[in-house]
């Protein structure tokens, strides 16, 4: 879609894959022809229609759908409560699952749009030291103890 960002073009055009030929079922999708002038410019050139990818239409779209994945999130109850009382995890964790569905430079793109932060680095390495000495000590045990021969 990005490629077909400067200039417009037939569905069919755009909508087209080598790697994955199926995806032209999209054309024929009522829903998809429906949603898709919710993220493109469309233009009526000689009775064809023509449409532009257009960036900012697709990252409020997206937005509201972050928005409303977040929402059905809290209300299904389904999140630890950790997850569901810190904005910040739940954004993060709403934002993982819809990139699954968005390819990296979307996501990026989104990521930006949506000012979700990555989590502070001591936050990624919580560790109990309590169980780490504990270990430590176990091994100063074993070497210090001469080998039976």
């Amino acid at each position: 879609m990005f490629f077909f960002q400067s200039k417009f073009s037939e569905l069919e055009e755009i909508i087209s894959d080598s790697e994955c030929p199926s995806i032209a079922i999209l054309l024929h999708n009522d829903q998809f022809l429906r949603n898709v002038e919710k993220v493109t410019d469309l233009k009526d050139v000689c009775d064809t229609k023509v449409y532009r990818f257009n960036e900012s239409k697709a990252l409020e779209w997206i937005s509201e759908r972050f928005q409303r994945l977040r929402a059905s999130l809290i209300e299904e109850d389904c999140l630890h409560k950790s997850i569901v009382d810190n904005g910040e995890v739940l954004d993060r964790y709403s934002f993982g699952i819809l990139c699954d569905y968005l390819n990296p430079e979307m996501a990026a793109l989104v990521k930006t749009y949506l000012s979700v932060r990555d989590p502070p680095a001591d936050e990624n390495e919580r560790v109990d030291m309590s169980m780490k000495r504990k270990a430590e000590d176990l091994y100063e045990d074993i070497e210090q103890k001469p080998a039976k021969v």
